[in-house]
């Protein structure tokens, strides 16, 4: 009887839990909208920063979980953070239809916080990573790289809505989600049971930024700096820390671009993980796009003898007869297919036959390639 108690009383919890989580989306759905008829904001960017917020969201729900462990613990801690992490952003999103700011803020900045969130985060980060516990690397990981883009869009956003401060409120901005990821790691270390005392200066040990972890959270890859303007990416498992070289020395193989003008790169792995796509910003217009495959363990190579991005602009010429300026071009991820990988060239998609190493157009994508062609042809 007692057991049957215990079992309601654990139902009744999650059933509220879960009713409170639905009011506070419809409040957060009126709120958003709310917002975005005001006159003191962007509604596009308004929507930018919902669209980082959600993974953010959802990213530390299931870090929550994690830290908690699997079962009934680990459910009631992703609700309890679902709907903490709601309500802060219901609060905000209240302070930004009533004056474009997402929150009260001081004329002037407070300091800033001490230690540091790239400190507290690379001790805590190191303390992780010595565990081998793939998941747990991974969500935490994830969670600081969405913590990371929402904040920064944020805070700015919340400067460019201040005309009597100028370029002091999105400081100020900064400094009021520092202050709260700051409290953030510290609630995370405690959980954890690890010291985050011995504050970590290695910027390498960072990485909350540049970083890209695989859909089933066992492989990351990181981009370390070899100097200012220079990284070499890693790929490396996330149960054992051992690590390799990703080549990406064909940047400037035979292709007469020059050197990148971003140091850094964006990836996506495919689910099996036995693809790796590369994009590589050259500079406003231009990039680069690069395919690798798994040779073996952590090892992988190059599976064109090109660029992806420069074969893929000679089959888009050679299929709808556009001639394409060389000095400019922007070739995107969409999706990994099974099978196949599919890009972007501009609005123009195409697939790439893992296999065969050759591209094709699906019947699933002709339509919306002929209307891009006849968009580009004007």
């Amino acid at each position: 009887m007692k057991i049957l108690l215990f079992l309601a009383l654990v139902f009744l919890s999650l059933f509220n839990v879960q009713l409170h989580a639905d009011s506070l989306d419809d409040q957060l759905n009126k709120a958003y909208k709310l917002a975005l008829k005001s006159k003191k904001l962007d509604p596009e960017y308004l929507n930018w920063i919902e669209v980082h917020w959600i993974p953010y969201r959802d990213a530390e729900a299931d870090l929550q979980a994690v830290i908690a462990g699997n079962g009934e613990a680990g459910e009631m801690a992703r609700k309890d953070s679902l709907a903490e992490t709601t309500q802060a952003r219901l609060n905000e999103l209240q302070h930004i239809a009533k004056d474009g700011k997402s929150a009260d803020f001081p004329s002037t900045a407070p300091p800033g916080p001490n230690p540091t969130v790239d400190q507290l985060y690379g001790s805590l980060r190191s303390a992780v990573l010595a565990k081998k516990d793939a998941q747990l690397t991974a969500a935490l990981i994830l969670d600081q790289k969405t913590w990371d883009s929402f904040s920064t869009l944020q805070s700015d956003y919340d400067g460019f809505k201040s005309p009597e401060h100028p370029g002091g409120d999105d400081d100020v901005s900064s400094v009021r989600f520092l202050k709260l990821r700051v409290a953030q790691l510290q609630s995370y270390a405690k959980k954890l049971g690890v010291d985050i005392s011995n504050i970590s200066h290695d910027p390498a040990k960072y990485y909350e930024t540049d970083t890209e972890v695989s859909p089933d959270h066992m492989l990351r890859i990181e981009q370390i700096y070899l100097d200012e303007d220079t990284t070499q990416p890693w790929v490396v498992s996330n149960k054992t820390e051992e690590r390799a070289i990703l080549p990406v020395s064909e940047d400037e193989a035979k292709t007469g671009r020059d050197k990148p003008s971003v140091s850094t790169s964006d990836f996506e792995i495919s689910p099996d993980e036995q693809w790796i796509f590369r994009d590589q910003k050259f500079y406003r217009c231009k990039n680069g796009a690069y395919l690798y495959e798994k040779v073996s363990g952590l090892n992988y190579k190059s599976a064109t003898k090109e660029p992806l991005d420069i074969l893929a602009w000679h089959y888009f010429e050679k299929v709808t007869g556009i001639e394409v300026d060389s000095e400019n071009g922007i070739v995107r991820f969409v999706a990994w297919k099974p099978g196949s990988l599919r890009i972007s060239l501009g609005d123009w998609l195409v697939d790439f036959d893992l296999k065969k190493k050759t591209f094709f157009i699906p019947e699933d994508i002709k339509a919306h390639d002929r209307k891009a062609c006849k968009e580009m042809r004007g």
